[in-house]
Formats: C-alpha cells, sequence, structure tokens
C-alpha cells in the first residue's frame, strides 16, 4: 500500500469512525428521552423522520381500563410485510412494494410520572431511504398551514383552479419545494372542505 492509499485509508476509517460515533450518540439521546404525552412524541419521531428520509406510523399501542394509552410503538412505514391480494394475481401489472420488513421503531412506555420514556428505539434501516432533494414529498413533512389555507381560501373565492393555485404559491416560496405539501394534498383539502359545508347544508358548496 503507498504513502497516498495509506492517507485515505486512515482518513475514511476516520470518517466512519465519527459517523458511526455521532449514530451511538443520537442513540443515547434518544434512548430514555420523555415526553409530556403522546403527541409530543409523535410530533418528535415524525419530525426525526422527515429530517432522515422516511415515514413514520403508528405499529400498535396499549390502553389501560381507563381507556388511556400506556405503551405505543411507532415505526418505519416499511415495517411488516405486503399480503398479496388474491383479486390482482391475474393483473397485467404489479403493485409497488412499499413494506419490507423494516425494523426501525421508536417505543414509548408510560412512567410513573406521568409521561412518556423512550424504552426502545431502533435506528437501522433494511432498505434506502429518500434523498434530500426528495424529503419534501415525505408525507411526514407535508402539511399546509393555517395561513397557507387562508391564502388558498381567497385564491379559490377569486375563481382560481386548483392547479393555478399551487403553482403560484409555490412561486411565491421559491419552488414547490419550498411549499410544504403537494398539489394532492390541497384538493383533499378543497375535497374536505366542501364535503364539511355539504354536511351543513350549504347548496352552494354542492354546485
Amino acid at each position: 500500500m503507498g504513502i497516498g492509499s495509506l492517507i485515505r485509508w486512515l482518513m475514511d476509517s476516520e470518517n466512519l469512525n465519527e459517523t458511526e460515533n455521532n449514530e451511538e450518540a443520537i442513540e443515547e439521546v434518544i434512548l430514555g428521552k420523555e415526553f409530556m404525552d403522546v403527541e409530543s412524541a409523535s410530533k418528535f419521531y415524525k419530525n426525526y423522520g422527515g429530517k432522515h428520509g422516511f415515514n413514520v406510523r403508528i405499529r400498535n399501542s396499549r390502553k389501560n381500563s381507563e381507556n388511556f394509552v400506556t405503551w405505543v410503538r411507532y415505526c418505519c412505514s416499511k415495517e411488516g410485510f405486503q399480503v398479496k391480494d388474491k383479486r390482482h394475481t391475474n393483473a397485467s401489472y404489479s403493485q409497488p412494494v412499499t413494506r419490507c420488513g423494516c425494523q426501525v421503531h421508536l417505543t414509548m412506555l408510560l412512567q410513573k410520572n406521568g409521561n412518556f420514556q423512550v424504552v426502545s428505539f431502533q435506528k437501522s434501516h433494511n432498505h434506502a431511504l429518500i434523498s434530500t432533494s426528495m424529503k419534501h414529498l415525505l408525507k411526514v413533512n407535508r402539511s399546509i398551514s393555517e395561513a397557507q389555507k387562508a391564502h388558498a381560501d381567497d385564491a379559490e373565492h377569486s375563481g382560481f383552479s386548483i392547479k393555478a393555485t399551487v403553482e403560484l404559491m409555490s412561486r411565491e416560496v421559491g419552488g414547490p419545494e419550498n411549499l410544504g405539501f403537494s398539489q394532492k394534498d390541497y384538493m383533499n383539502y378543497i375535497h374536505r372542505k366542501r364535503m364539511s359545508k355539504m354536511e351543513k347544508g350549504d347548496a352552494g358548496a354542492i354546485m
């Protein structure tokens, strides 16, 4: 091994050790961490997933006799395996694989002081994570703020189409990656709002 190769090997080893140490430090910080309630824990882990490139969902939970949550496990959205739909066995297309048995999770347990503590944490995925340029499309990173809803409502009342409204709002923030939601999210918001008006008997919403 030449001097140059030896130096590169040493530098790569140092970088690898530094990465492993950083990951161990992150695990130590999260394991044992406490939250005031389930909502705070959920928000924390969704933010963690969004930053690291994966979606989060609740795996399962347990409640006491008073119907109060005492234990909850959040997991990577790719946890478990897909069940094949027998109705589509002869279909000319195949469904994309969205679950691959990923073991990443965060488990919370209710403590005597009323807080929820992280008692189990697994960070190693068995699949590729979403790249930085695509992280804004993750479900955990998408939401429509109240200010954006008000802006969108004004555009709808002015007769703008859904596509035109999303494009306008995207330009205002420097691109769709900075918007915080997708066109489909906006369509779902409009649909829910109109359905709510219909339930209240708003004839205009039906039109």
